[in-house]
């Protein structure tokens, strides 16, 4: 089995995590790949092959594995999905909601080569910036957020499926998945919902109003967000909180599912309630 092994070693004991992975995949002799700019921080053994960037390493193998927070598995997610490839996360992060394991839980890796483990798709986003007749394409795993960049309270509105169904002065506005209702969405009041499930979350943020609530679309629906208020400037488009895009008073932003999955390796004893529970608790949330 060919591994992509992707640690984010700026993350504290990502270095340490990663020798006992390798120790681990060496053991049930799998042939592991990894990123070429890490070489000289995992040299020390033959079994490792170095490829230049991540799209060559998720194309490349069977199974990938994150070392790090929430960020590197999202921003693998993304390439795996395109490429119909599995992945897990391990947990060198903050929350790491996304991510399946722990740091003292890597034995569990062991089961990748007993088939004990399930597949669990998850939807992403497709998110469309369209202004002056051009449009740029994006995939979100956790959400987009169209909101100013400074403290400003902008004005927005959004329609579904080309009717008008709300106008929300609000710091902006928060359109993600299901599993991106743990994440930006969840702090700003939205609701928990189980990742598998296929629905679009549409969460304000911050609404000046007494009755904007989060609201629960079917995986079908085509939200588009505009402005058509003269005095909203510095508004900007940030995708999985990790790239930003700053858009203009007549761009039109188009959010719906998308045509990937990403395919998240879990294990048939961690549920998702149960992953919750334990996040939220330990870390007094």
């Amino acid at each position: 089995m060919v591994i992509a092994l992707i640690p984010n070693i700026t993350r504290k004991n990502a270095i340490e995590c990663t020798h006992k992975i390798i120790e681990i995949l060496i053991q049930n002799n799998s042939q592991i790949i990894m990123p070429q700019e890490l070489k000289n921080i995992f040299f020390n053994t033959e079994d490792i092959i170095f490829l230049p960037d991540i799209e060559n390493l998720i194309n490349n193998c069977d199974i990938a594995i994150t070392v790090g927070g929430d960020g590197t598995i999202i921003d693998a997610a993304k390439y795996a999905a395109s490429a119909n490839k599995s992945l897990i996360g391990v947990n060198c992060g903050r929350i790491g909601f996304v991510a399946s394991l722990e740091p003292n839980e890597i034995y569990e890796l062991n089961r990748l080569f007993t088939g004990d483990y399930n597949i669990e798709k998850r939807m992403l986003l497709k998110v469309i910036s369209k202004f002056n007749g051009n449009s740029k394409e994006y995939y979100a795993l956790n959400d987009a957020v169209v909101r100013g960049a400074t403290a400003n309270i902008i004005d927005l509105d959004v329609d579904l499926d080309n009717n008008h169904i709300g106008h929300f002065r609000a710091d902006g506005l928060i359109v993600s998945t299901p599993t991106g209702s743990t994440a930006y969405s969840l702090s700003a009041g939205g609701p928990v919902i189980q990742p598998n499930m296929k629905c679009i979350l549409l969460t304000p943020l911050a609404a000046y109003s007494l009755f904007s609530k989060p609201i629960v679309f079917n995986e079908n629906a085509k939200i588009k967000i505009y402005s058509s208020s003269e005095r909203n400037e510095n508004v900007m488009l940030f995708i999985d909180g990790q790239l930003s895009v700053q858009i203009n008073k007549n761009t039109v932003v188009e959010v719906m599912s998308a045509d990937i999955y990403a395919n998240f390796i879990t294990f048939k004893d961690k549920t998702f309630y149960k992953v919750l529970n334990e996040k939220l608790s330990e870390r007094s949330i």
